[in-house]
């Protein structure tokens, strides 16, 4: 029984415990600030005549971001105990949502800033 419980624990399958408030904030908020900063120290570095690809290296910031989201989203959506010792309306379950959803929303942002950027870049022809 030690073995299984050290195997269920490796793997994560433990009783975490209910996320805080501010934690499912900060699951959001901290990937897709770094991956702004990434994309536009990016650009910078295209307009010096680097390669384009560089400005998209922000995905890994957020790749994790949802990696980080992942386990409060899981929870609270699949499954009941833990609904049920986090009882909420709307509002709870957007923050737990929220650590994938801001990821997602950061790169339709950053997505469409590249697009922008190029746009006004071929009307300065």
């Amino acid at each position: 029984m030690f073995g299984l419980t050290l195997l269920t624990d490796l793997l994560g399958e433990f009783n975490r415990g209910k996320f805080e408030t501010d934690e499912l904030i900060l699951t959001a908020l901290i990937p897709s600030i770094i991956a702004v900063i990434v994309f536009y120290a990016g650009m910078k570095l295209q307009h010096l005549g680097k390669p384009k690809f560089i400005k998209w290296t922000a995905v890994v910031a957020l790749l994790v971001g949802v990696f980080l989201g992942m386990e409060p989203f899981r929870m609270m959506f699949f499954d009941t105990t833990y609904q049920q010792m986090y009882p909420g309306g709307g509002k709870t379950k957007l923050m737990h949502a929220g650590g994938v959803i801001m990821p997602v929303l950061t790169l339709i942002g950053l997505a469409f800033w590249s697009w922008w950027n190029n746009r006004q870049r071929f009307e300065e022809l």
